[in-house]
């Protein structure tokens, strides 16, 4: 059944930290859907006496069109049994519930360090590797790569200030906003990457996020934000100017970071994968310069409404439309 935002973060505080991730903690999926007036944020919920199934969603149109995606980041479901008959009957469940809300297709980012794909029943497949950074040895550093170590060292010489913050005032929101949309545009990405302002605003005052920022002769060269939960710490988003690039201040903040999360006791912080599928991303590559911890990111994918999904994909390919992508009406 859905149930409400309240009883949501109720039932998802009920269970134990090592099934816990930020962005399946209700008021993550509640700010994710900020970026997007066309996002409704649901909890679903499957509950027979102690055992519980939780499986927050996002519920939008496009042309006309009502599908079930993940939140942005990492989604899925949890539960705090593993039993294999109550996972099933749950999922049985939700798929009854998707099949009579009419929903087309339904769209899932399985989170790489719970590995949930044993809890929720879809067509899933190896998407890409993400990189985990282990918190527990006593010297972390000792695992970075060289060149790491070497730009790091060389950046510490750079009169700047680079830090942790807890707490964002106006004036820095307004220049991370500012800062991250610029790089969007220079990286030409897609729209699905330009958040809105309120996006950034209830992100980085969500009392589950940090955030690490530079700033260079007065004037914002860098900025990273990471959120929190159980035992764990993502990396969420981040850039830098081309200044911040010149510095290499990625690598610094990124050690910062990691430091901080040592220190207040969290087991690992996910970095995620690159920008593509590729090994040879250049973006994998820097974070495997802080860990060589590879974990295997899985999607997956449920359809309801085989026919008119059966019937639009033959559409598409008629007029030579690509239909790769389990939700491919979106992208064309």
């Amino acid at each position: 059944m859905i149930v409400t935002y309240e009883e949501a973060i109720r039932i998802y505080e009920s269970f134990p930290d090592k099934v816990k991730a930020p962005t399946l903690h209700p008021e993550y999926v509640m700010i994710d859907s900020y970026r997007d007036q066309s996002i409704q944020p649901e909890f679903f919920v499957y509950k027979e006496e102690q055992d519980i199934f939780y499986l927050p969603i996002h519920i939008s149109n496009y042309r006309n069109i009502t599908d079930i995606q993940s939140q942005y980041g990492y989604g899925g479901s949890i539960s705090n049994t593993e039993s294999k008959e109550f996972i099933k009957r749950a999922n049985n469940e939700f798929v009854k519930w998707a099949n009579n809300n009419r929903f087309i297709a339904g769209f899932f980012r399985l989170h790489p360090t719970l590995q949930n794909y044993n809890f929720l029943e879809t067509d899933h497949f190896f998407n890409r590797y993400v990189v985990e950074v282990d918190l527990t040895p006593t010297n972390i550093e000792e695992n970075y790569k060289y060149r790491v170590k070497r730009v790091i060292n060389r950046t510490k010489k750079i009169n700047h200030d680079t830090k942790i913050v807890e707490e964002v005032d106006s004036k820095v929101l307004n220049e991370i906003f500012l800062l991250y949309t610029s790089a969007m545009k220079e990286k030409n990405t897609s729209e699905f990457y330009f958040f809105n302002k309120k996006y950034f605003e209830s992100l980085v005052n969500w009392s589950h996020s940090f955030i690490c920022t530079s700033h260079y002769n007065g004037e914002l060269v860098g900025v990273n934000i990471y959120i929190w939960d159980g035992e764990e710490v993502n990396y969420h988003l981040g850039c830098t100017n081309d200044m911040g690039k010149k510095f290499g201040i990625s690598f610094l903040m990124m050690k910062k970071a990691i430091d901080f999360s040592k220190k207040r006791n969290f087991k690992k912080l996910l970095l995620g994968g690159g920008f593509t599928t590729s090994e040879d991303d250049s973006l994998l590559h820097f974070k495997k310069g802080f860990s060589d911890k590879l974990l295997e990111y899985h999607i997956g994918s449920q359809i309801y409404r085989k026919n008119q999904y059966r019937k639009l994909k033959e559409e598409y390919k008629k007029n030579n439309l690509d239909t790769n992508k389990i939700l491919f009406y979106r992208e064309n």
